[in-house]
């Protein structure tokens, strides 16, 4: 299971002209006692009367539906929910959006097309955010985000070439711009151009450092390119980052498990299991690991249990050989 990071929220880049919760249309307003979710696990719990605004659509990590990027309007943590959960159990209702009312006012007004496009963005509502962003550059065609903000959108659409041509611009506009350069080079990495994907993600690094997806994206590089010890490398420095990034323990266990270096790609995998316990590709490949240290048993286990998440290949295969239960 390798996973490209996706690039940021337009909502978080937007910070320069609006916070994030000025962009919300959407919001739940809580009904009981609920949950809310990051990496699989409970972050913190809403009551009823609390209300969450959505920031983000994105597909859930299991892969089970849609899911939300919320914001506690009171108090403004943030995590992840389910969206058809949140329709039946709560009061989801469509705000106001205050950007409509400004381009009525001044059609001429960059900053609220600019975020009006966040807004259609967060939404999935690609090509408002397109329309918006190009009417924003044509009133301000000097602003960097605005290309970013457009490329993000393209790269969404898998128009990677556009996507491309955008982060030129805004990298053209402002050359210290290490999210430009990142995303440039997860366009890159989509079509299939490795070694600029590299260049990319490197110069995103020499930037910002801190950047904990250029590094995962730089180790999937290396990791296609079969240079696996480049790959680990980098992996370490996103885990290092970022200790809860998930896809970078399960691949840097793909990494090993190539190198036939099993005991860590049990390791690695199961802190992938410890983050979200919800993946069954991760207690596939744990099985597999532990059926090559002859570890019948807990193999069958992580098998059945891959069967139970919907992943029921290899654990029919050995129940049909007799070697699992």
């Amino acid at each position: 299971m390798k996973k490209a990071i996706m690039t940021l929220s337009c909502c978080f880049i937007a910070l320069v002209f609006a916070s994030c919760a000025s962009t919300n249309k959407t919001f739940i307003e809580i009904k009981e006692p609920d949950r809310v979710y990051e990496f699989g696990v409970v972050k913190y719990k809403v009551s009823p009367g609390d209300i969450l605004g959505v920031m983000d659509t994105k597909t859930c990590r299991s892969g089970s539906g849609i899911c939300w990027e919320v914001r506690n309007i009171k108090t403004g943590e943030w995590g992840y929910v389910h969206a058809e959960r949140m329709e039946k159990r709560h009061h989801v209702y469509e705000g106001r959006s205050n950007y409509h009312r400004a381009i009525e006012s001044n059609p001429k007004d960059a900053k609220a097309y600019f975020n009006r496009g966040n807004a259609y963005s967060n939404k999935g509502q690609l090509d408002k955010a397109i329309s918006d962003y190009t009417k924003a550059i044509e009133l301000n065609p000097k602003y960097a985000m605005i290309y970013y903000n457009r490329g993000l959108v393209y790269g969404k659409k898998s128009q990677y070439d556009k996507a491309i041509s955008d982060n030129n611009k805004a990298i053209e506009l402002n050359p210290k711009y290490a999210w430009a350069y990142y995303n440039r080079g997860l366009a890159y990495y989509n079509k299939g151009q490795l070694d600029k994907a590299i260049a990319d993600n490197t110069k995103a690094i020499e930037i910002d450092p801190r950047i904990d997806k250029a590094y995962y994206n730089r180790g999937l590089v290396y990791h296609d390119k079969g240079q696996y010890d480049q790959a680990i490398s980098d992996y370490a420095m996103a885990i290092e980052l970022n200790p809860k990034h998930l896809y970078s323990y399960n691949n840097r266990g793909n990494v090993y498990r190539t190198k036939g270096q099993y005991d860590q790609v049990i390791s690695d995998y199961n802190k992938a299991i410890e983050i979200n316990p919800g993946i069954a590709k991760v207690y596939s490949n744990r099985g597999f690991a532990y059926y090559k240290k002859d570890q019948h048993v807990k193999a069958c286990s992580d098998w059945k249990r891959a069967c139970k998440l919907g992943s029921c290949k290899n654990y029919e295969l050995e129940k049909r050989k007799g070697d699992c239960k």
